[in-house]
């Protein structure tokens, strides 16, 4: 699981998360079981405390299910504070936590939910304009935030939270999963 940046930011993989050679892009993407498997990459903040931030990734659902199935998360030692994801829903949305808001989440949640067994683009973008999270190109819902997390970031992970041990594991795959300390722009 080696980050394709050159910034060495490199995840170790946990419970049988493997390389599926089903790819939207290229010829393997990461495959999870939807029960325990992960991504777990040690690092401090990659984009959850920037002012702009952007996560994007296409992914491959093989079931939604009752329970939010995580895309990419940044993790503190207490539970997540910035993830995109898929709610119960089948909504893609992308989400920051911080302590001096009520209810701590605030989310960017698609108006549409995606299908399963096939491919779709989700990117989640935050800046001094708010939150956004576009699906297969096009925007499909905002928040009004524009603060970044203000939370302490010890991992990142792919394919579940780091919540109490472990929570709202994907089932399916994910392919280009890229995160930037910038917005990316719609035409982007």
């Amino acid at each position: 699981w080696a980050d394709a940046s050159g910034n060495g930011n490199n995840g170790t993989a946990y419970n049988g998360a493997t390389f599926s050679t089903s790819a939207r892009v290229g010829s393997h993407a990461g495959s999870f079981d939807g029960v325990d498997d992960y991504i777990r990459v040690k690092t401090s903040a990659l984009a959850a405390n920037s002012a702009q931030n952007s996560v994007e990734a296409w992914i491959y659902l093989t079931a939604i299910g009752t329970a939010t199935k995580t895309i990419y998360a940044e993790n503190s030692s207490a539970g997540v504070v910035f993830s995109l994801g898929v709610a119960s829903t089948g909504k893609p949305f992308f989400a920051v936590w911080r302590s001096d808001v009520s209810g701590n989440w605030l989310t960017a949640e698609s108006s549409s939910p995606v299908s399963i067994n096939q491919w779709c683009h989700v990117v989640g973008t935050l800046d001094g304009n708010g939150m956004k999270i576009y699906v297969n190109g096009s925007l499909s819902g905002m928040h009004t935030n524009t603060s970044p997390s203000n939370g302490t970031i010890t991992e990142a992970s792919i394919g579940r939270i780091n919540n109490l041990g472990g929570a709202d594991f994907l089932a399916g795959k994910i392919d280009e999963l890229i995160v930037y300390k910038r917005a990316l722009s719609a035409e982007e």
